[in-house]
């Protein structure tokens, strides 16, 4: 009996082991340890239990006495393992230490008004005030309730009106509290601000979702003020989900990021291969170089910072050293992310300062550098459950608790990818010692969405699949669109289709820009250093230009045409007539992107982009945005048909680290003449604080595609900078200069249409429009006519045609297949590169003097029609832009 109950106190040790590690609990090892320890509950794995310090000794005094030299052994390695995870915790100790210092000092600092929190809390529950600081409107309620900002949050509301009986929701399920602007409010922050608050329940949230027979449920689930909802449902997944990543990956890994968008949620680490104690390695180094509290200047953190940057230097320079997130880790993470969400581990919010974070995430060189970015005045949100505490860098709040996550999420779909870390640490402040990281594959990206219910889960794992299926680098190369070679990474190669689709688009805006009043000119691909420090650009974009040697002095490929733009139009005074002159271009630009952000033709170093400029007056401006903001509706509503939303984005505080341009005076302006101008086209629009350029703020069209994927392509920028800079005035008065993009980088357009239309073109811009099929040789002379006469080569009639002369018609492109394969099977061959229609030849149509026509989009018989009936139907689809 005394060595059973010897085994099972190893057993019960063992259990608590596994349980409680940050590694993955083995769980068929737990569940038999199990069966004979009843060990603490699982739980006390994710939510540090009280026993986590008890040291080795008392447990090795827990086993003397076993007999055989294999249960020893077995102890030993055990105890290795506990003795090396206890180190392992000493990181989140460190951090959940200057957390609880943060949260005494802030339960001090209430102390010191606990009287008027008291009577705060009185007057909550039973329902009248005396404080009149903010003024808040109870959902279901008629009277307008008066409270102190600061103290009161929305559980108290909830105590309130639960109290009442007013309450639709279930208490425990309560997610966000939601002002009228639909601004989500975590439950346990405090109010600071008046409004009408309402709650949003995880009832209220499977209320919102689409049908389940929608094959498509993506688009309508994000759509509207929906969006906002899911944002903070995807960011409490990211939190656990880090969690997740946290727990079975130990110290060999290090958490990056994490962010959330309309389409789900990410979590970026690194991976070591081979180091199983990188991250305390790292944790030690960073740790030792943290200054005295109190010391809380840049300066102070050079140090630390400086340390930081080498270490994120060394990972991304060793990308050997490093691995992605295995299937067999990856469903470990995902059982531990299921786990932690069937636990009511709650997610408590607390807001640090600058220096507090930087304290806090000390031991994360990634952390670190995302924190440089941010002025030392910054407050951030800070969230934490059981032993894992995250920094958000967004402002989504998050569930009270992981059970909520469970019960809101009851599936998850997750892929894995590599990315770079290269644009991670490039938005340091200039103070700091943080340098552009080199280009890098280490930083393994994990995507994950996440549904209310597995139906709609199933639908979205079928957009996924239709999303793989619609890749332009897969339809690109299949149709003959366009190809990469390594002799030029980032430069892509466009391919006579390729290029005919992208022609086509050009040639669409050169006539708007004839409605619009443009001018089209050229200017040089390379400028002197001296124009871009003229302009800025060297400043604060330098570093992603192509810069070589030419005669001893420093020149640039020109990254953008607004420079050169500008020289054009100081070249000569100008008179009253030429205002607004408006000066459009279409050559080529170069930027340096880092190698591991190229991406197809989404993300390339040589692009054409339909780039415009407005030189203006003042009095001006209100009109000439409105144009620009009609010529994008023309583009995106009529040609296109593309839906999109329009986002204002403002003044940065930084860009790269560095100051913006001008005054506040300039920087105010502008604004308030893009929200009048958005206002004028009566479209809904966001506001992206922060997001502007270094000279300017801007309007941005995000477009969303055919799968409901967003895209940012034209932009709409005012800057009074740049002329200035430039000497730019007409009488005395400063010119007011128009950025103008309506399609963005035509590459990059190539991309999302590709993918939006699947490789199933309209017609105007189908790269192959017809194919004309001669189904016996006897008919092989008429089909060449009709190919040419159809494809514009020829006006001349059957007979009439000598190859090479005569006029030219409307450019289509129309091949022919006159080869002695059957009808069906040339059909097929035309099917799968997408061509938009089949014109039948045989001996009869020649006879006749028709051509049978097929449309291949649509399940019918082809039509006899005759040639000009024909080119007719065509002229009709090319003038409706079908």
């Amino acid at each position: 009996m005394a060595q059973l109950q010897k085994q099972k106190t190893l057993w019960r040790y063992l259990a608590t082991f596994n349980l409680w590690s940050p590694r993955t609990p083995n769980l068929t090892q737990v569940r038999a340890y199990a069966k004979v320890a009843k060990p603490a509950k699982t739980s006390d794995f994710f939510l540090f239990p009280e026993n986590k310090k008890e040291s080795i000794n008392l447990k090795k005094e827990r086993i003397e006495g076993l007999e055989t030299a294999k249960q020893l052994a077995n102890y030993r390695n055990a105890a290795g393992k506990l003795q090396n995870n206890l180190q392992v915790l000493v990181i989140r100790e460190q951090r959940a230490e200057r957390w609880n210092e943060i949260a005494v000092a802030a339960k001090k600092r209430q102390q010191e008004v606990s009287k008027q929190v008291e009577l705060d809390k009185k007057s909550i529950i039973d329902g009248y005030s005396t404080v009149e600081d903010i003024y808040l409107k109870l959902p279901q309620q008629d009277k307008v309730l008066a409270c102190s900002a600061g103290i009161v949050s929305p559980s108290l509301l909830l105590e309130s009106v639960a109290k009442r009986g007013n309450l639709n929701h279930n208490p425990d399920n309560v997610l966000f509290a939601v002002f009228e602007n639909n601004e989500l409010w975590d439950i346990s922050r405090p109010f600071t601000k008046s409004g009408d608050v309402n709650l949003i329940g995880v009832e209220d949230l499977h209320k919102l979702m689409p049908s389940e027979k929608d094959t498509n449920p993506v688009p309508q689930l994000i759509s509207g003020s929906n969006h906002r909802i899911f944002n903070s449902i995807f960011n409490s997944a990211a939190f656990v989900y880090n969690w997740a990543l946290e727990c079975v990956l130990d110290t060999k890994a290090i958490l990056v990021d994490y962010s959330t968008s309309t389409s789900g949620f990410y979590c970026d680490i690194i991976i070591s291969k081979s180091n199983q104690n990188l991250a305390l390695e790292i944790a030690d180094s960073l740790n030792s170089k943290v200054p005295p509290v109190g010391n809380d200047s840049l300066e102070d953190f050079r140090a630390l910072f400086e340390a930081a940057n080498t270490h994120i230097h060394q990972i991304l320079n060793n990308s050997q050293d490093f691995t992605g997130l295995s299937d067999k880790l990856r469903d470990q993470v995902n059982e531990v992310y299921n786990t932690l969400c069937s636990q009511r581990a709650p997610i408590s919010r607390q807001e640090v300062t600058w220096s507090q974070a930087v304290r806090m995430f000390a031991a994360n060189p990634f952390k670190l550098a995302l924190l440089s970015s941010y002025p030392t005045s910054a407050i951030f949100p800070v969230y934490r459950a059981g032993n894992h505490i995250e920094l958000f860098s967004n402002t989504s709040p998050t569930t009270p608790d992981t059970a909520l996550v469970a019960n809101t999420i009851h599936a998850l779909y997750l892929e894995t990818n590599a990315t770079s870390a290269a644009q991670f640490v490039a938005t340091s402040q200039p103070e700091t010692p943080f340098t552009k990281a080199p280009a890098s594959h280490v930083v393994t990206r994990v995507h994950g969405i996440a549904f209310p219910t597995s139906a709609l889960l199933r639908l979205v794992k079928e957009v996924a699949l239709d999303t793989q299926k619609r890749d332009h680098r897969i339809i690109g190369k299949q149709l003959g669109l366009f190809l990469f070679h390594p002799y030029s990474p980032g430069s892509a190669t466009l391919l006579p289709h390729g290029t005919r689709v992208a022609s086509r688009l050009v040639d669409m805006l050169r006539k708007e820009y004839r409605r619009f009043g443009f001018m089209e000119v050229s200017t040089p691909l390379m400028f002197n250093k001296a124009l871009w420090e003229q302009s800025g650009h060297w400043e604060h974009y330098r570093d992603d230009m192509f810069r070589l040697g030419v005669d001893e002095t420093e020149f640039a490929l020109k990254p953008m045409n607004c420079p050169g733009h500008c020289l054009i139009f100081g070249a000569a005074p100008r008179t009253r007539k030429e205002l607004p002159m408006r000066i459009a271009e279409f050559s080529p630009l170069h930027r340096n992107e880092a190698s591991g952000a190229l991406s197809g033709l989404s993300r390339v170093r040589k692009f054409s982009q339909d780039d415009a400029h407005i030189f203006c007056l003042a009095e001006h401006t209100a009109n000439e945005l409105d144009a620009t903001l009609r010529f994008v509706e023309r583009v995106y509503g009529n040609v296109l048909r593309l839906p999109y939303n329009l986002a204002l984005s403002t003044r940065p505080t930084k860009i790269d680290g560095e100051a913006t341009l001008g005054d506040d005076g300039d920087w105010t302006r502008a604004e308030s003449e893009l929200t009048a101008a958005v206002e004028r086209t009566g479209k809904a629009y966001t506001t992206h604080a922060g997001d502007g350029a270094f000279y300017g703020p801007k309007i941005d069209i995000v477009v969303r595609d055919a799968i409901g994927r967003e895209h940012q392509t034209a932009t709409v920028q005012l800057d009074f900078q740049l002329p200035r800079r430039f000497g730019l005035q007409f009488e005395g008065e400063d010119i007011v200069l128009v950025h103008r993009a309506v399609l963005g980088s035509v590459e990059r357009m190539l991309a999302l249409l590709t993918e939006h239309f699947g490789g199933r073109w309209p017609f105007w811009l189908s790269p192959r429009q017809a194919v004309v099929l001669a189904t016996s040789p006897a008919a092989n002379e008429y089909a060449t006519w009709v190919a040419a006469y159809l494809s514009g080569r020829t006006t001349a009639k059957f007979g009439e045609w000598v190859e090479g002369e005569g006029e030219m018609g409307v450019e289509r492109f129309v091949e022919l297949n006159d080869n002695t394969e059957s009808l069906s099977k040339k059909v097929a061959q035309a099917s799968s590169k997408k061509v938009n229609f089949a014109v039948v030849v045989g001996e009869k149509e020649m006879a006749d003097g028709v051509v049978t026509l097929r449309n291949l989009r649509k399940e019918e018989r082809g039509v006899i029609m005759g040639v000009d009936e024909v080119l007719r139907l065509w002229e009709g689809l090319e003038k409706r832009f079908e």
